[in-house]
């Protein structure tokens, strides 16, 4: 049996690798502990669901509680140390925004709503250091359960 987080970390991540995002094929939608691993090919975009941040509980009924799931999901994409704005990567955080905000997540029937939480929309020092562009914004499923 798996645990709550990990069934909305697999239903994220399906859900990220059924959309149409320029340029970054689903097997580039990967889940990891963190948003890295080393034995990818630097000049190729990814997507990164990871479990990080805090779980979050939220008000729920006379009989159930409601916790936030966090599913940090981490763009990354080589820029050769380009400078220019770049559309894709602008629309790949907006598709996957529109995908999960005020939404259910398909597969996890406990979760009756998700929250797009957004953060850094280019890093500047993966840019600068790592001559990556790297966005972030986490997908937080509230998820329904009975007290017991």
């Amino acid at each position: 049996m798996s645990s709550k987080h990990k069934e909305i970390l697999n239903a994220v991540t399906s859900t990220i690798q059924g959309l149409t995002l320029l340029d970054l094929p689903a097997a580039n939608v990967l889940q990891r502990k963190l948003p890295l691993d080393r034995n990818l090919t630097p000049s190729t975009n990814y997507v990164f669901v990871c479990p990080v941040g805090n779980e979050v509980e939220y008000p729920g009924t006379i009989g159930s509680d409601d916790f936030g799931f966090p599913s940090l999901i981490v763009l990354v994409a080589p820029t050769n140390q380009d400078n220019t704005v770049s559309d894709k990567e602008l629309t790949w955080r907006e598709q996957i925004t529109n995908a999960f905000h005020n939404k259910r997540l398909s597969g996890v029937s406990s979760v009756w709503r998700c929250i797009v939480e957004h953060a850094t929309i280019i890093d500047p020092n993966w840019f600068r250091e790592g001559n990556m562009t790297l966005s972030q914004l986490t997908v937080r499923a509230v998820s329904r359960r009975a007290r017991t």
